[in-house]
């Protein structure tokens, strides 16, 4: 039976199939499959396989067994008609001696080997008649044997269920990688996406914290330039202060935030 290479391995996460025209590999990492269905769908490939040989054999042993039969009974008519010929010969023999003898033609002893021959000469007929039919059956099943080649065909059909096969679990291989390829590259779209939102939140996070404290130094720059402004006006420390808790609580200012500043200031 030809059966062309085909493979699958499962070693290492990989899976590979092998043509004896070329190699290819498949990834199988991540995938569902492995190699106990792979092992089941090559089994039941090569269990179709083989009974369509396993069929066409038997068929083919009956043909042979049918066309042994025939050769066996050609043989023994041929050695039936053999041994009738030689009877007949004999009583042909017999018949030339009467009539050496001075017997008639028509006489009875004469009649009667007559009579045997003849039956001798048909039985030899149809026995010869029947060698030709069975060997016209020989000649004629071989042809079409020839013709059809059973076997032949049935060895096509095996490739093809086992290619079939190796072809159907290829495929799976190759659709499942790309399910698992495809849920990967969705998970890291949404993984991206989601780290995009967080980097945006973030910066309007900074943008906010930069607008407070843009705020707060413009706050604080205005508080001490009017604290400076009452002090060169002569006002006393207690009306600054007073004149800053004011505009803090305007503002809604933390007091002590703006104490700070201002010591930094050093007013």
């Amino acid at each position: 039976m030809r059966v062309k290479n085909i493979s699958f391995y499962m070693g290492d996460n990989a899976v590979q199939r092998k043509h004896s025209e070329e190699n290819k590999t498949i990834d199988g990492r991540g995938t569902a499959m492995d190699s106990d269905s792979i092992a089941a769908k090559k089994a039941q490939a090569q269990k179709k396989a083989m009974k369509i040989i396993g069929d066409a054999f038997s068929g083919d042993k009956q043909i042979d067994d049918d066309l042994n039969k025939r050769r066996e009974k050609v043989r023994t008519l041929q050695k039936e008609s053999g041994e009738n010929r030689a009877a007949m010969k004999d009583l042909q023999d017999q018949r030339e001696k009467l009539l050496e003898q001075g017997y008639a033609a028509d006489s009875d002893e004469v009649k009667n080997l007559d009579e045997q021959v003849k039956s001798y000469a048909e039985l030899i007929s149809d026995t010869e008649d029947e060698i030709q039919m069975e060997n016209a059956v020989v000649r004629q099943s071989k042809i079409e044997r020839l013709k059809s080649d059973p076997m032949v065909k049935a060895r096509e059909q095996a490739d093809s269920v086992l290619e079939a096969a190796s072809d159907e679990i290829l495929g799976d291989l190759i659709a499942e990688g790309k399910q698992h390829i495809d849920e990967k590259l969705e998970e890291e779209k949404k993984k991206a996406e989601e780290a995009k939102e967080k980097k945006e939140e973030l910066e309007e996070q900074i943008e906010a914290r930069k607008e407070d404290r843009k705020e707060q130094e413009k706050l604080t720059e205005d508080i001490l330039e009017a604290a400076k402004e009452m002090e060169n006006a002569g006002n006393t420390v207690s009306d600054a202060q007073q004149a800053i808790k004011a505009l803090m609580n305007k503002m809604n200012l933390v007091e002590d935030d703006v104490k700070g500043a201002a010591v930094d200031q050093g007013v």
